[in-house]
Order: structure tokens, then C-alpha cells, then sequence
């Protein structure tokens, strides 16, 4: 039988964390499926989840923002800032070949055969220059002025200058932290840039995240114990590209 993509819609979108409803929006998530086959056996799927994350310090601390979702369930949930990756038009015609259908904004989520055949051909998909956006400055600005409202534009601007830099791709596969998705088999691609702020911004920061406490700076040791000082519940995952330390 061929293996074909059932979505599911999301009602809202909130950069990294999106409200799961089944009626009202264009935001898909692709579900884990299973297909049988000749003789009663099944292939499996897996998630594909290309996203951008900014490693922001202060004092050796390291940002985290609150995801919104699960606040709204009760529980004080951290993530680092940062949004899907956006495929160009080169990349939603490769995949289109490849019988994915992204939507509208076309963020790099979807799912695929968990075969090392399918996963090789979408590593080298996705990692195609062509094949999605180059650059973050389009999420860090819709993250922190357009989303959260704790920069102004003038202050996401003077960042864009120079002051991105790649710390490269991290890849590695673990369960979904999504709500609509969670504990599914996820491949992550994760890219992720230091983001070095003027100390007048980071002024600003601090004021506003400690005027609307949806985010807060944590220290490595809380990052690799999994919950910080305010209680806020950090997902392991994170230590692979964050700290100082996730190369061990």
C-alpha cells in the first residue's frame, strides 16, 4: 500500500508552540501513521522538525522563554527562542516530488517513512541551501518584537547588524516535545546562532520578561538538571546544543 500523509489542523501558532484544534486553521501536523504490508507488517513513521534556535546569555546564564501551550495546562514549560526553518519554493517543489505537501508558512514539519533510505534522501533535502531559508533573522525578529513584544523593532534591527552567528547544525533524533505530537519519534534539525545584545537591549529584556514572567535565564547546571529556579521544566533535548557542556 502506498504510504500517503494524514494532517491534523492547529487553530493558533505561537512560533514554537502551536494550540491544537481540529477545525479551524492552516497549520498542520503530520501524525505518526502505520501502514501494513505483504505478510501483516508495518512501517512506522517518523517526524521531520527543522527549526532555528537563539543561544542568548547573560552572566553566563542562558534565556529561555516559556511555552505558551502548556502554560495554558498548567505547567510552566522552558524552550530556547526560535521558530521552524521555512522552505523556499526550491524546497517545497523537492517535496512536493516527494509526496509532501507543506502549508502556508511553509515551516519544514512533516513526516516521513522512518527508513534509513527516506531519512538519508530528506537529510540531504533539507540541508540543501535551496531548499530552505538561509537566514534567521526573519524568526528572531517575529520571536521577540512581532510574538512576545519584549524588543522593539529599532532593538531587533540593531541586532540584525552582525551580531547572528551560526554555532552550526545539530541533528539527532528523540521524542516530540509538542503537545499535539508528544512522545512520537522526532528528527530534529536544529540550527542554532548565538545572538549577542547591546547591554542597553538586554536591560530591556530582563525588564520585560520580569514584567510578564514568560521567560527567564537559567544556569547550565539547571539546564542539565532539567528545571529551574522558578520551577520551569526544561526538557533534556536542549542540552545537546545549548551548554558549554553538550558536546560530552
Amino acid at each position: 500500500m502506498a504510504t500517503h500523509l494524514a494532517q491534523v489542523t492547529f487553530k493558533k501558532s505561537y512560533g514554537d508552540d502551536d494550540v491544537y484544534s481540529t477545525e479551524y486553521s492552516p497549520f498542520p501536523v503530520y501524525l505518526v501513521l502505520f501502514y501494513p504490508l505483504a505478510g501483516g507488517s508495518t512501517v512506522s513513521e517518523i517526524l521531520v522538525d527543522c527549526a532555528w534556535r537563539y543561544r542568548l546569555r547573560k552572566d553566563g546564564d542562558y534565556f529561555m522563554m516559556v511555552r505558551r501551550n502548556e502554560l495554558e495546562r498548567g505547567r510552566r514549560v522552558l524552550m530556547p527562542p526560535g521558530g521552524g526553518v521555512r522552505a523556499t519554493a526550491c524546497g517545497l517543489e523537492a517535496l512536493r516530488q516527494e509526496n509532501i505537501v507543506l502549508p502556508s508558512p511553509f515551516d519544514l514539519r512533516f513526516s516521513i517513512p522512518d527508513t534509513k533510505q527516506a531519512i538519508k534522501d530528506i537529510t540531504s533535502l533539507v540541508s540543501a541551501k535551496d531548499n530552505r531559508e538561509k537566514s534567521p533573522r526573519r524568526e528572531f525578529e517575529e520571536e521577540f518584537y512581532k510574538e512576545r513584544q519584549w524588543l522593539s523593532l529599532s532593538d531587533v534591527r540593531d541586532v540584525k547588524k552582525a551580531k547572528l552567528t551560526t554555532r552550526g547544525l545539530k541533528t539527532f533524533t528523540t521524542e516530540s516535545v509538542r503537545h499535539a505530537t508528544r512522545g512520537q519519534k522526532t528528527l530534529y534539525f536544529v540550527y542554532v546562532y548565538d545572538v549577542v545584545l547591546s547591554s542597553h537591549v538586554l536591560s530591556k529584556l530582563t525588564e520585560a520578561i520580569e514584567k510578564d514572567r514568560m521567560g527567564e535565564f537559567v544556569t547550565e547546571a539547571e539546564l542539565w538538571s532539567g528545571i529551574s529556579k522558578l520551577g520551569g521544566l526544561i526538557h533534556p533535548m536542549y542540552v545537546k546544543y545549548l551548554p558549554s557542556r553538550a558536546t560530552r
